[in-house]
């Protein structure tokens, strides 16, 4: 097994008690290689916040009281899950009422923040959730995301306001053409290139 495959099914943290020579034996590593690993792997991560990928409570409370005076909020989130499909046509990563919360982007304009919900405290996705719950919400075929949040955490988290770019795109087509918009037209990345030159990988 991969020293790396290693790390990943040992979780030095949850076991304080576990002794330094049982973690070096498993790891094949000395404790001064794991030390300067776990340290190696903390700098990765503050690195990763200072662009955006938001991972510990003190930063997601920094970045929501960034966020709190901005009367609109972009959003956008990332789902998974752990049921296999049932068929090749099955995708349960998309459907709200099977999939999981991973990551939930926030943005005002000027910035934008990925808060990574397995990451952090019940206490600030509520915070992150209850500002979602009191802005104008922009996003890209909202239904989704809304619909996902929603069934996972409660219907208190739905905004009074939203503005969906899926649907403005549809209805601009809609009047200017009699047929049904080609498959991908109304994408995410179709918008972004089509409105703002941006090349997207979504």
């Amino acid at each position: 097994m991969d020293t790396l495959d290693n790390l990943d099914t040992l979780d030095t943290h949850s076991d304080p008690d576990l002794p330094p020579e049982v973690v070096s034996d498993f790891l094949g590593m000395t404790e001064e290689e794991i030390k300067e690993w776990e340290e190696l792997e903390k700098e990765l991560e503050e690195e990763k916040e200072s662009e955006g990928y938001i991972m510990t409570e003190s930063k997601a409370k920094e970045v929501l009281e960034t966020l709190k005076d901005s009367p609109v909020l972009y959003l956008d989130i990332e789902t998974y899950s752990e049921e296999l499909p049932k068929d090749r046509k099955d995708e349960p990563a998309l459907d709200p009422f099977r999939n999981q919360v991973r990551l939930i982007s926030l943005g005002d304009g000027k910035h934008f923040y990925t808060f990574d919900v397995k990451k952090l405290s019940s206490e600030v996705l509520n915070s992150i959730l209850k500002l979602v719950s009191e802005k104008l919400i922009v996003g890209h075929n909202l239904k989704f995301d809304l619909k996902t949040l929603a069934y996972q955490y409660g219907t208190w988290i739905l905004p009074k306001k939203t503005f969906d770019t899926y649907i403005a795109e549809r209805l601009i087509w809609n009047a200017k053409y009699p047929q049904r918009p080609p498959k991908g037209a109304l994408s995410l990345s179709a918008l972004a290139e089509k409105y703002a030159g941006v090349k997207l990988d979504k």
